[in-house]
């Protein structure tokens, strides 16, 4: 997929990490408006700065850092695209429950 056809939205963003994830629940907000001065928001769609909740199976006994850095890693083409930032809280899995 080229890049210039891809559009920065917070549910894309959501589907990619269902997918590369294999999440139990994902919610991605746009926090852009909170980052207006600093960042130019308008690039790619306007969507720079997230605000991810995210659970997966795949997160289970790995560190907090090794659970950000695979959502970081399936969030790098839009890191790529314009994305600034993302805040990333890992929830539990419901196989944990």
């Amino acid at each position: 997929m080229q890049k210039e056809n891809r559009i920065l939205s917070t549910s894309a963003i959501a589907a990619t990490l269902k997918a590369k994830l294999c999440t139990d629940c994902v919610e991605v907000m746009d926090e852009s408006y909170m980052h207006s001065g600093h960042y130019n928001t308008g690039k790619a769609g306007g969507v720079s700065h997230i605000k991810v909740k995210i659970a997966s199976k795949l997160f289970e006994g790995l560190s907090r850092l090794k659970q950000h850095n695979l959502v970081n890693a399936a969030l790098a083409e839009y890191f790529s695209l314009g994305l600034h930032a993302a805040s990333i809280a890992v929830l539990p899995s419901k196989s944990t429950e």
